[in-house]
């Protein structure tokens, strides 16, 4: 089971997530981007790093099946419809869905190069994975992945990631209450 803490830091939240392997983040950086990352003792061992979320962890949980569905459903808005049409198509050419896994190569390296953030559902839960890559400017080893808000390959999906942010950005951690939803899925779960 992961545990979330929320911090402030440089009067902007940090969402920690610490995990078995180690300790992932997203933050929101002074840039106006977000980022997504992994940092551990074991940082330089294996160049991918993962954290399983489950419905132990309900909150964030359903933060990343929403994530996700928005994805996979391509409805990056959260708040209505908007027509596609009208951005370019740029996740065609840069494919952000591999076989129902999303794969967000970083804004901030070469497509093949960058850091990949993967978001794989697996069995009711979803497995998240840092893979390392090149940061292209300056050349250097990376377990941060970079989602611009301003010029990303896979605009508007950036939206979604904002959305993520945001809502584990108002959630209090410390007061976990059980929500309807929660508590219907453990009812299903005890009847099979």
């Amino acid at each position: 089971m992961v545990q979330v803490i929320k911090k402030n830091l440089d009067n902007t939240d940090a969402i920690l997530i610490n995990a078995d392997e180690g300790m992932f983040y997203i933050t929101f950086a002074g840039n106006l981007d977000l980022y997504i990352g992994y940092y551990g003792e074991d940082i330089r061992k294996t160049d991918k790093h993962s954290f399983i979320v489950s419905k132990d962890n309900y909150f964030l949980y359903r933060c990343f099946d929403e994530l996700y569905d928005a994805i996979i459903c391509e409805m990056p808005f959260k708040n209505g419809f908007v027509s596609l049409d009208k951005y370019p198509l740029k996740h065609l050419y840069y494919p952000l869905i591999n076989n129902k896994v999303i794969e967000w190569h970083s804004d901030d390296g070469l497509y093949d190069k960058a850091a990949i953030l993967f978001i794989e559902k697996i069995d009711g839960s979803y497995r998240i994975t840092v893979k390392e890559g090149l940061v292209s400017d300056i050349n250097i080893q990376t377990s941060s992945v970079r989602f611009r808000n301003h010029g990303s390959i896979y605009d508007p999906y950036n939206c979604a990631f904002m959305g993520l942010y945001n809502q584990l950005c108002t959630h209090n951690f410390d007061y976990e209450q059980i929500t309807m939803d929660e508590y219907i899925d453990r009812i299903k779960i005890k009847k099979r």
